[in-house]
């Protein structure tokens, strides 16, 4: 189903009046146009570097008040401060004073300020959102929909903006297969909480229900969800968090059976040498060129080291130690793909638990050969920590 079909589906369903001549879209890059075209009186679209001053934000907020379609309507709005440091917006809503402080530090583009102020207003005020759309250029573009909508199209359509949101979306018994993933930026499933937590070690340490109905009969919540992740999502299962903990540390002490013997299936690797991942008479798979050159002027130094069985094709993984438990010590090189199933640049995770510091997870164009190459060298002689700020 096309992003439009999906989108004019959650429309219908929950009353929200759209135009129906239009053709049907794939890509995110489109969603812009789609909600131009099917509901235009509720999205606004602008050069984000419009602030020439502190009045500019009057208009601004109006112009963001005008695709409520009524539902918001400041009066009084007034601006004090100025643009090398901060602006205060007040304006009067049903007869109270509300304020907004905006974060400018002499810059001419609208702030993240103000979209903060402004999402948190209308979380406590309004009975709708203001929905970010992606734009290709310096602009941005919101639509206003009623939040239950909003939540739905973020969620199958957009994706997750925030850690954070995933896992309160999860905690809150969403199963992680109902979240598109496509549209999830890399840093958000790879980054951490406002806890400091991955989204594998903070949906480990909460308290979850028993049972929800969307999965098998006999596993609890967080097996099912365990198991979504190990098989249809791109969430980490050995990442470290703040606190320089792995999943694999907080399930030895965890309640479930499965979750331990799950999380040793899936870290506990099984190893072998540098002349069985090169030899095509002993390899169990065949590298990609794009990782031998990536590995072909560093041979000598991974002589010493153990290479994860497991990895194949556009993944090598490796360690200085034996059969190590992955996310305890290791580098991992692997090739990312587009949706299109193209090639487009090197992943590079490399981690030594314990410390937070120690954990690099980077993307690099597939012409940095060098660059990836040098970072595996350094992880190779234990130089690198010593390097990476």
């Amino acid at each position: 189903m096309s992003l439009t079909s999906q989108i004019k589906k959650i429309l219908k369903k929950n009353d929200v009046k759209f135009i129906d001549a239009f053709k049907d879209v794939e890509n995110e890059s489109d969603l812009l146009e789609i909600f131009s075209k099917t509901i235009p009186e509720r999205v606004l679209h602008y050069d984000s570097e419009c602030i020439d001053s502190p009045e500019s934000y009057i208009g601004v907020l109006e112009e963001h008040a005008e695709i409520t379609l009524g539902e918001f309507q400041p009066k009084n709005s007034k601006v004090t401060g100025d643009l090398d440091s901060s602006i205060n917006l007040s304006f009067n809503i049903d007869g109270k004073l509300k304020k907004f402080r905006i974060e400018q530090n002499s810059s001419s583009w609208m702030t993240e300020s103000f979209y903060d102020r402004l999402r948190s207003f209308s979380k406590r005020e309004l009975g709708s959102d203001y929905l970010e759309l992606p734009t290709t250029d310096q602009s941005t573009a919101v639509v206003y929909l009623p939040k239950k909508v909003a939540s739905q199209l973020e969620r199958k359509c957009i994706g997750m903006k925030t850690t954070d949101q995933v896992i309160e979306y999860i905690k809150n018994r969403g199963c992680p297969s109902t979240i598109n993933w496509n549209y999830t930026s890399q840093d958000v499933v790879d980054g951490l909480s406002s806890d400091g937590e991955t989204i594998a070690t903070a949906i480990l340490k909460a308290e979850l229900p028993e049972h929800i109905g969307f999965y098998s009969s006999g596993y609890t919540f967080v097996e099912g969800v365990f198991e979504e992740f190990g098989e249809s999502t791109p969430v980490s299962l050995i990442s470290q968090n703040k606190y320089g903990e792995t999943p694999y540390d907080i399930s030895r002490n965890h309640s479930s059976n499965f979750i331990q013997q799950y999380l040793d299936y899936v870290c506990q690797s099984e190893t072998i040498s540098l002349g069985e991942v090169l030899s095509p008479n002993l390899s169990c798979f065949e590298l990609n060129d794009f990782i031998k050159d990536a590995i072909s002027n560093i041979h000598p130094l991974l002589e010493s080291m153990n290479f994860d069985k497991s990895a194949y094709g556009n993944c090598l993984s490796f360690s200085p130690e034996k059969n190590f438990i992955r996310g305890k010590n290791q580098a991992t090189l692997l090739l990312n793909r587009n949706r299109e199933g193209k090639l487009t640049s090197f992943k590079l995770f490399i981690q030594q638990s314990g410390d937070i510091k120690r954990t690099l997870c980077k993307n690099y164009q597939l012409d940095e050969v060098k660059s990836v190459s040098n970072m595996l060298s350094q992880y190779c002689t234990g130089d690198l920590w010593n390097k990476v700020v």
